[in-house]
């Protein structure tokens, strides 16, 4: 029986134990025996330097703070969501593309009339444009009675360019951030910030959500606003076979292969 560890395989051992307790990024890859990770080698392939742009304008219906900070709030984390995904297929010459998913989601330039009207400017497209109000609980409930058949008490609703929040909700960043989810395309999609149920909300976001945000501003985008969409436009069916994969950067995982 030959169950000994040999002087190699202890060397091995005790520089592998130090990278654990001092950082893997101290040491060299090869002292550790550890091959690259196939999932970080995907962020360096090859990409068109123009982004695939999901690109909305929001204003405060009634220019109130309450408002205004409500969409900086969650045009932020939306934003924060750029180059943390990308749109991957294979286009009629068979060659892989990679499209890096960028969010441009912005207050809309323009002005507001004494009566607090707000005045897009002419550069803005309406179709563009998203109305964020928030509204008394009441006046909620009633649009909820009127568009729902369920038995849930909603505390936001995306319709026709508009989120609405209830007053009584105003406070939590996260009922507008799932609003304007659904303005951008997005269902609900269970342990995230698309989750149907507030006390379920997350940060995360889940890749099928990605895809449901791009068709739909793929469906609804011109190629002269995006002009990158003409790639995708080849072929009717890409969107079916593409799929939205994750941008990884930074450190090794933990579990790495071991030669």
């Amino acid at each position: 029986m030959n169950n000994l560890i040999t002087i190699p395989q202890r060397k091995k051992l005790c520089v592998f134990a130090l990278a654990f307790l001092f950082g893997f990024s101290a040491f060299p890859q090869q002292a550790l025996g550890i091959e690259k990770s196939p999932i970080i080698t995907e962020k360096v392939s090859p990409a068109p330097s123009t982004p695939l742009i999901v690109k909305k304008y929001f204003c405060a219906a009634h220019n109130t703070e309450e408002e205004k900070t409500l969409l900086r709030e969650a045009l932020t984390f939306w934003n924060g969501q750029s180059e943390k995904f990308a749109f991957r297929f294979t286009n009629e010459a068979g060659a892989v593309v990679t499209l890096p998913i960028s969010f441009e989601l912005a207050l809309a330039p323009g002005t507001y009339t004494e009566w607090d009207f707000f005045l897009p400017h002419p550069d803005v497209p309406t179709q563009n444009l998203v109305y964020l109000e928030v509204i008394p609980d009441e006046r909620l409930r009633r649009l909820d009675r009127s568009r729902s058949h369920t038995a849930t008490h909603a505390i936001g609703y995306a319709y026709q360019g508009t989120v609405a929040i209830s007053q009584d909700f105003a406070h939590m960043k996260e009922v507008a951030i799932h609003e304007i989810g659904h303005i951008l395309g997005a269902q609900h999609a269970r342990a995230s910030i698309m989750d149907s149920h507030i006390h379920c909300y997350t940060s995360h976001i889940k890749r099928k959500t990605i895809h449901q945000i791009i068709t739909h501003t793929i469906e609804t985008t011109s190629e002269a606003q995006n002009p990158i969409i003409s790639l995708i436009c080849e072929d009717p069916k890409i969107l079916q076979k593409g799929k939205i994969v994750r941008l990884v950067s930074g450190a090794l995982p933990f579990f790495v292969a071991m030669k």
